[in-house]
């Protein structure tokens, strides 16, 4: 009885709903955090990373749970075997969006680590810009034309600077 109430394909679709408004919350969330207060602030990358993670346990947990629907189902006493090829259609289909779930969620995660494990090596404050945009300049480096001035004030001329008639001459 317990499986047939939580495991029909209307709990799933229930679930399905209620586990999709959340995560489309916190997305919505994830993208202000990043794109509208910058992607300079330390704190915001790190509160959208702990978003993401959370994201990504939920995917995981939820994953888990539609691709093992047979087993649950077997666990709780069983579903109903009145119509036994739409349950194993049924069954295909969640193990399918389980393992996409899944897959979802453990990506999520990677890249949440990927960000923060060399965080915890070397001090990477402030260069989170650098590294998710690839823009901008490193903190402590020089400008580009640093360079060009450094060259000029010890003399040295520019390569283009002799003109194209004297190095022909």
């Amino acid at each position: 009885m317990l499986a047939r109430s939580l495991l029909n394909r209307w709990s799933i679709f229930a679930f399905n709903v209620l586990i999709a408004l959340p995560l489309t919350l916190a997305l919505v969330e994830v993208a202000i955090l990043l794109w509208g207060a910058g992607f300079q602030h330390h704190a915001t990358i790190h509160e959208a990373g702990h978003l993401i993670e959370g994201m990504g346990v939920i995917l995981i947990g939820w994953g888990v749970v539609l691709e093992e629907r047979p087993g649950v189902s077997h666990l709780l006493g069983g579903l109903p075997t009145e119509d036994p090829d739409r349950e194993a259609a049924i069954d295909a289909l969640c193990h399918h969006c389980g393992l996409a779930l899944l897959v979802l969620g453990l990506v999520a995660e990677i890249l949440v680590q990927c960000v923060e494990v060399p965080d915890h090596i070397i001090n990477t404050d402030r260069i989170e810009r650098v590294v998710l945009t690839g823009r901008g300049r490193l903190p402590g480096a020089r400008p580009r034309r640093a360079g060009a001035a450094l060259r000029r004030s010890r003399g040295v001329p520019r390569a283009n600077s002799l003109g194209p008639r004297r190095l022909l001459a």
